[in-house]
């Protein structure tokens, strides 16, 4: 029977290198970002959209029935805020989680188009939003702000959710080896081609962008 593998993280890190690494395995079929199942996952969290959750699950019981490989990995990482409804769905479902620190998550954030449309969903503004880690006075704040709280209800997520196995995005570039191996897949990792990581992109310090974490960090402690 094919298992089903969801990895899940915050936008920006590292949940991409993550999938296509595990995806690179032979006995995996792989989906990363593809459509429809990474819309369906994204409105499902966003809005809480019951159709849209419904339509997932009969996608992956469509291709967990035709898959003939051992394994079924999806990235669509906002099935982060969806994790209670999938075991009740599937119980043999595997979760997989990577985190990244703050700054760097943001910083990469702050460049992509994809992670910022999040803010410009009409339908959206003004209203409490778990998956974006924003209440309804939040819209206001800088996107700077809007990232570091997104940021924090993941981290306080993933605090919730502790049984998950996660790896940190660093030791994973560093040593990927041995980071896949605290991820409890068995001897999946060792058909995996850890070849496919690239250094990554070196940007200039931006002690602007520190200085705007620490201070939003304090106001949201306060």
């Amino acid at each position: 029977m094919t298992q089903l593998i969801l990895v899940v993280g915050n936008g920006r890190s590292g949940t991409n290198l993550l999938g296509k690494l595990i995806a690179s395995h032979p006995g995996v079929e792989g989906y990363i970002e593809e459509e429809p199942i990474f819309g369906l996952v994204t409105k499902a969290a966003l809005y809480n959209d019951g159709d849209a959750l419904y339509a997932a699950r009969e996608w992956y019981e469509s291709k967990l029935k035709a898959c003939t490989k051992p394994y079924l990995l999806d990235k669509s990482h906002m099935n982060l805020w969806l994790v209670e409804r999938w075991l009740r769905v599937f119980p043999n479902v595997k979760i997989i989680g990577i985190r990244r620190d703050a700054y760097n998550t943001i910083l990469s954030a702050r460049e992509h188009m994809g992670v910022q449309s999040h803010y410009l969903r009409l339908d959206l503004v003004g209203k409490d939003c778990r998956a974006l880690g924003l209440k309804a006075k939040d819209w206001s704040r800088s996107l700077t702000a809007k990232l570091l709280l997104r940021w924090q209800a993941h981290e306080d997520e993933f605090r919730r959710l502790s049984w998950i196995p996660t790896i940190e995005y660093r030791n994973l570039v560093r040593d990927p080896g041995n980071a896949l191996e605290k991820l409890g897949l068995g001897n999946l990792p060792k058909g995996i081609d850890c070849s496919i990581i690239k250094p990554p992109t070196k940007r200039p310090f931006d002690k602007a962008l520190i200085d705007e974490i620490i201070f939003y960090a304090s106001q949201h402690e306060d």
